[in-house]
């Protein structure tokens, strides 16, 4: 009997009349939501965290330091950049200032004045960290 119930169940839900829902979309919202879209496609930075390897005035030096990376540590990418009169030598791309620390420790075993600093990241850079 309860067999037979379930199959005359699920026969009625089998047959019963489905309705189709549509939604009608805003088209202010459509056009909201493509602006988001563009947006985001065209801005794939976020907030986060690098080593600052070195700052200096001393464009010499920093190019010295550099070399010395870049021979050391040929598997990280560096970024170099110079906000006059200062030169920039980050390295890493991480999202939160814990998660950059066990590679802060790595650098401070050759460079021992580096510190964790927050700084645009791409996104595609913090998968190269994980």
């Amino acid at each position: 009997m309860n067999k037979i119930l379930c199959v005359a169940i699920g026969l009625i839900l089998v047959w019963l009349p489905t309705s189709a829902q549509s939604i009608d979309e805003d088209p202010a919202i459509a056009q909201a939501m493509d602006r988001f879209v563009e947006y985001n496609k065209a801005h794939q930075t976020v907030r986060g965290w690098r080593v600052q390897i070195m700052v200096t005035t001393d464009r010499r030096q920093v190019e010295a330091t550099r070399r010395v990376f870049e021979a050391t540590f040929p598997e990280y990418q560096i970024h170099y950049r110079h906000d006059n009169p200062f030169y920039h030598l980050k390295s890493g791309a991480f999202l939160t200032q814990a998660s950059a620390r066990p590679f802060l420790r790595l650098m401070q075993e050759k460079f021992a004045s580096a510190f964790v600093v927050s700084d645009e990241i791409k996104l595609k850079e913090v998968l190269l960290y994980q």
